[in-house]
């Protein structure tokens, strides 16, 4: 296997967060990769010179406190402030600047031969739509002649 693999369980080796399996492969490793096993002593010297304070004890309560309160805050709907009001209306005046000065300039012969494809392309398109529309009124039109008796609604007792 790959030394990048256990490279990347080595810390994991050193605090015991391993599975068994995924220890006995990484020991496996060391035995035959001095490189890893290098890494996997010095990663020990550095943790050991490094005082870890043991985790809070919370209680169960203080616990379900500190939740809810997370979960508060990431759900509450952020509120604009002034101050950013103030950027996004400035952002939005700088990028309306910019936009009027890329249309001040003269467009490629590129970009107006697209423009009209374009053009001639929604020309097409519009007539398409309308012979469409038109075939549409001409179905309803034809619906209505091949259904020429009203319907009615039966009234209270069934009859109409």
């Amino acid at each position: 296997m790959k030394c990048g693999r256990f490279q990347n369980l080595i810390f994991e080796y050193a605090y015991g967060e391993l599975s068994e399996a995924e220890r006995a492969a990484l020991r496996e490793h060391l035995a035959d990769c001095p490189s890893c096993a290098r890494l996997l002593a010095e990663t020990k010297q550095v943790l050991t010179a490094i005082p870890v304070p043991p985790p809070p004890d919370f209680s169960a309560a203080e616990k379900a406190d500190l939740r809810s309160r997370v979960i508060a805050s990431a759900c509450r709907p952020k509120k604009l402030t002034l101050p950013s009001r103030w950027a996004w209306a400035a952002a939005a005046a700088a990028m309306l600047t910019a936009g009027v000065f890329w249309l001040e300039r003269s467009p490629s012969p590129v970009i107006l031969d697209e423009i009209a494809g374009a053009q001639a392309l929604t020309e097409e398109l519009n007539e398409e739509f309308s012979l469409v529309a038109e075939f549409c009124l001409e179905i309803d039109r034809l619906q209505g002649l091949a259904d020429p008796v009203p319907r009615h609604t039966a009234g209270p007792g069934g009859l109409g």
